[in-house]
């Protein structure tokens, strides 16, 4: 169906009478099918339907999509009192200030411990799975590796013929680094969140004494890994149209260096405006059906009340015009059944102040 308004409507719907059509429209798309270009009101299906013959080329919208999202799981350090307080540079995370940076880095790499606490800090919720920071300051994200298949050659015969097939799978399980970029906000909180976390893992491999919380020692679960995970969503920022996400990763290095370079022309220093930090992964998932369900099945296992049979009874969806307000609250859920709409879900206290226009 062609949608906009005419020019000249009462001259188009005259020819229309005179040579028999139903209206406007049908005039204008026999002219144009006339110039070999088909018909606008099945272009898309002539895309698919048949061959063009023309040289003209079909004027169809560009795909365009949302940057969307880039989350980061949550690891499960073990940051509690008795595993590092022998540790000097992981002192710092010992602080009884629920409300500090120092203690919501602690809290968000080292979610076990912090649910222990009877005291919640208001700078983390204990029942998002992602860790929250890294997502609002992200500047860049290097590409993840394409994905493509071997070809297998025989050998060459008397008339230097050969076959070729296929050899391999077209995914990609190995490994590979991704370079991100963050903003470094006052306070220095990026910087001392994946310094926290690489003096961790290292202290995890030189020191017999230091340990992973119990569970994972007994699932023999290496707990520093996170899944960096990406959704791109179509141009109204609705839907979700594009996914990936990493098998495993975990923190390799960090720019920290950069910070103690010294210039005496410069009286302010500016190197740790930005922290790129290098990733190590493995494997590489495009648009498979189960990640977004996995999503959900993420979002439930850390807000039991976030799953389908009690959801409606602590939480509201929040109107899409409205979700620009709400900005910053609320568990997403990827609607499977609406064309995998991203939903954002709060309590219905949270929603009568978005609605009037104020927040917590």
């Amino acid at each position: 169906m062609i949608e906009g308004e005419l020019i000249y409507p009462e001259i188009l719907d005259d020819v229309a009478k005179q040579l028999d059509l139903g209206d406007a429209f049908e005039v204008l798309d026999a002219a144009i099918r006339s110039a070999g270009i088909g018909s606008l009101e099945s272009k898309y299906q002539d895309l698919f339907y048949g061959i063009n013959r023309s040289p003209n080329i079909q004027d169809l919208p560009a795909h365009r999509e949302l940057q969307g999202l880039v989350l980061f799981t949550r690891p499960n350090l073990n940051l509690s009192y008795d595993n590092i307080s022998p540790y000097r540079p992981l002192s710092h995370l010992l602080t009884q200030d629920v409300n500090s940076y120092q203690y919501a880095v602690k809290a968000l790499l080292d979610p076990t411990s912090a649910r222990r606490n009877p005291i919640k800090s208001d700078l983390v919720d204990s029942a998002n799975p992602y860790i929250t920071i890294l997502t609002n300051t992200i500047q860049t994200l290097s590409p993840p590796p394409d994905i493509g298949i071997n070809v297998y050659n025989s050998p060459e015969g008397m008339m230097k013929e050969v076959w070729i097939m296929n050899d391999s799978i077209a995914e990609y399980n190995g490994r590979y680094d991704l370079t991100a970029t963050f903003n470094n906000f006052k306070g220095n909180a990026v910087l001392l969140l994946f310094h926290t976390w690489l003096l961790y893992m290292g202290y995890l491999r030189s020191v017999r004494s230091f340990s992973p919380h119990p569970q994972q020692r007994m699932d023999n679960e290496m707990d520093y890994f996170t899944r960096i995970e990406r959704l791109k969503f179509d141009i109204s920022g609705r839907y979700v149209e594009q996914w990936y996400h990493t098998g495993a990763s975990f923190p390799t290095n960090i720019s920290i260096g950069a910070g103690f370079s010294y210039s005496r022309e410069e009286a302010g220093e500016m190197e740790n405006k930005q922290i790129s930090v290098q990733f190590a992964c493995v494997g590489a998932v495009y648009n498979d059906p189960i990640q977004l369900f996995e999503f959900n099945k993420r979002v439930e296992a850390w807000n039991p009340l976030m799953k389908d049979d009690v959801r409606p009874a602590h939480y509201v969806k929040v109107p899409h015009d409205l979700v620009g307000v709400a900005n910053f609250h609320g568990y997403p859920r990827i609607n499977l059944a609406r064309n995998n709409e991203m939903e954002w879900w709060v309590t219905p206290e949270e929603l009568s102040k978005f609605e009037k226009g104020v927040g917590r």
